[in-house]
Formats: structure tokens, C-alpha cells, sequence
């Protein structure tokens, strides 16, 4: 896997701020044999990406966004794809207004995908704060996802990609509060998004399927904290994601959710603990094959060697679980990472 982008800024006047950035990735990998079954392969995908992005303060509370994305992906591999390349273009523009106590943004995108033709979307959000310390929001958005090439033509014994699929459609809105009590942090939030050809896997046909209606409702909450040198953070999200017509749980959703972090300054060295736990869930949408649901708990540690080097590690999975994501393929067991970063200052 290769990764490689930059970015480009630039401020012609005070009011105006242009971001151009590219972007390149490579997906590059070779599938052998193994237990009696022949499926060597070589499956490689690449996507380029361009886009330039122009901030314009109008006023003091006003704030218009322009700009352009392009992408461009390709694939090549010993299986035979239908099509082997697509681009797509968008136009987006935002606009942001601040009045009073409260604020409105207004979204808007034209997308041109090559294969999937044109799609507008658009969001509305608004927020007023309630006094000093709390603040209420509100939001609607509409979005679109094109079906990958992997979903509309890989093939092994163990996938099948359905040229069928069409691009997923959806709609969303979202309350919440969010609020700061002396050194607490808090918000909550209650939303709902209705999906028209939900792209799900099959496992009952080892294939990817539209599902022709979906609802996700779902709740989440959110706390943090600073006391000295610790910062703690917790969050817990409960939904519901359904397959209206046979109110079945949606495949590999898990209904439940929480996350723990605590983190610790110690002059030049950063530490941390995390823990995360996942509910059950469903491996096929006749829910008939259960994913029983886990615990992890991962460490790191960031390190200032001088003013602008650091070094970072972190262990994940630290006890070493054995749990699913997906039925019948074990997830990582004990990892370990480290890096080194040069973020120079001005």
C-alpha cells in the first residue's frame, strides 16, 4: 500500500483563502494458494485525486466556500472486470452565517461519476446557544455512494460482485446539545438516516445485494474532562439499524457501542489508554449467524525529542483477543506500531 499527497495554500488577500491538494493511492496485492484451493491472483487499484477549495469571508459573521474534486480510479487484475476505470467530478459550495446567538450553514454538490451519472446533494444545519455554557443544533442532509469495483465485479470462490448494485441514496437529521460545565464537556445527540439500496453484504449468497429500504435511528453521548495533567474522554452510542421491509438487524451493524480513553502529560512524554467494547452482531441479514461482541484495550505514547521531532508507539489489542468483525475471519491479534514525525514550527 502506498499513500502520498500535498497541499497547497495560499492567502491572495485577507478574504480569500485557496487550498489546492492532490492526493495518490496504491492498492497492490497478491493473493496465493492455500489449503487445497487454487486462487492465485494479482489485484492492484489506484486513485489520483485533485481538489481546490476557496474560502471568502464576507463581513464578520459570513463565510462562502467554492471549490472542485476530482477523482480518477483505475484497476487492473487477473480477474475481468467490466469496466476498469471511472472519474468523477464535483462542484460543492457552502455557506456559513452567523446571527446573534445563532448560526445557519448551507450546503450544496453537483457529482458526475462517470459510470453512475449525475447526483445533487445538499444539507441545512442551525445552532443557537442557549446561554454561555450550552448550545442547541439541529441538521438535515441528503448524500450518494457509488457501489466500488470490488462490489461490482470481483470474483473468488469466496465473492461474488453483483453488476447489479446501484449507487446508495440517503437522508439524514440530527438534534443535539452540547454543553460545558466548569472542566466538563458533555453533548448528546439523537439522529436518523433512511437509506434507499443500501449496499450489504450477503453472506447466505457471498455477495453484495441492495437493500431496498434501510433506517438507522441511534443515540450517542459524550463526555470529557481535564483534571491537571489527565484528560478523560468517554462515549457511548446505542442504534437501531433496520431492514424496513423484514425488520431485520442490518448485517454486521452492532447495536451497542462504548469508548474510554484516559491520557496523561508528563513534561516532554504523552501516554494513553483506551478501551473500546462492541455489542453482537448479525454476520447475514436473515440474522441466523451471530458475531459475538468484544472488549480491546490498546496503549501509545508520543515522546518530544526536540522542538519539532517526535516519536510515537502504540499496542493494539494489548490482551492479545481473539474476536470477529466478520464471521469465520479472526481480526489482529497483539500489534505494535511506531513512527517518528517532523512538524516544524513557524
Amino acid at each position: 500500500q502506498e499513500i502520498a499527497g500535498a497541499k497547497l495554500r495560499v492567502v491572495p488577500f485577507q478574504e480569500w483563502v485557496s487550498t489546492v491538494a492532490l492526493g495518490y493511492s496504491l492498492d497492490d496485492r497478491n493473493s496465493f494458494s492455500t489449503e487445497g484451493l487454487s486462487i492465485p491472483e494479482q489485484f492492484m487499484t489506484t486513485r489520483r485525486t485533485a481538489s481546490w477549495q476557496n474560502d471568502l469571508s464576507i463581513g464578520t459573521q459570513q463565510l462562502l466556500t467554492l471549490g472542485y474534486d476530482y477523482s480518477d480510479d483505475h484497476v487492473t487484475s487477473t480477474t475481468t472486470y467490466t469496466r476498469t476505470s471511472r472519474e468523477t467530478h464535483g462542484l460543492f459550495g457552502q455557506y456559513q452565517l452567523g446571527f446573534g446567538a445563532q448560526d445557519l450553514n448551507l450546503g450544496y454538490r453537483h457529482d458526475h461519476n462517470e459510470q453512475f451519472g449525475n447526483h445533487d446533494t445538499g444539507s441545512i444545519a442551525w445552532g443557537r446557544k442557549l446561554d454561555e455554557n450550552m448550545r442547541l443544533y439541529a441538521s438535515y442532509g441528503t448524500a450518494f455512494h457509488a457501489p466500488t469495483f470490488n462490489d461490482l465485479y470481483y470474483s473468488s470462490p469466496f465473492f461474488q460482485g453483483n453488476p447489479d448494485l446501484q449507487p446508495e441514496e440517503s437522508n439524514s437529521s440530527e438534534i443535539g446539545l452540547k454543553g460545558r460545565n466548569g472542566q466538563l464537556g458533555w453533548q448528546l445527540s439523537a439522529y436518523r438516516t433512511d437509506i434507499s439500496n443500501l449496499i450489504a453484504y450477503d453472506a447466505a449468497t457471498n455477495t453484495v445485494q441492495n437493500v431496498n429500504k434501510a433506517r438507522i435511528d441511534g443515540i450517542e453521548a459524550e463526555a470529557n474532562t481535564a483534571i491537571n495533567d489527565w484528560r478523560l474522554n468517554a462515549a457511548i452510542s446505542l442504534i437501531n439499524p433496520r431492514d424496513v421491509s423484514t425488520d431485520n438487524i442490518l448485517a454486521r451493524r452492532s447495536r451497542q457501542s462504548a469508548h474510554f480513553a484516559i491520557d496523561r502529560r508528563l513534561g516532554d512524554l504523552d501516554v494513553g489508554m483506551e478501551t473500546i467494547a462492541v455489542g453482537k452482531s448479525y454476520d447475514d441479514a436473515a440474522n441466523n449467524v451471530p458475531i459475538a461482541g468484544y472488549g480491546l484495550l490498546n496503549l501509545r505514547a508520543r515522546y518530544r525529542l526536540a522542538r519539532d521531532w517526535r516519536i510515537q508507539g502504540r499496542i493494539e489489542n494489548l490482551l492479545d483477543k481473539d474476536y470477529q468483525t466478520v464471521a469465520n475471519y479472526n481480526s489482529p491479534g497483539r500489534s505494535y506500531f511506531m513512527g517518528v514525525s517532523y512538524e516544524p514550527s513557524r
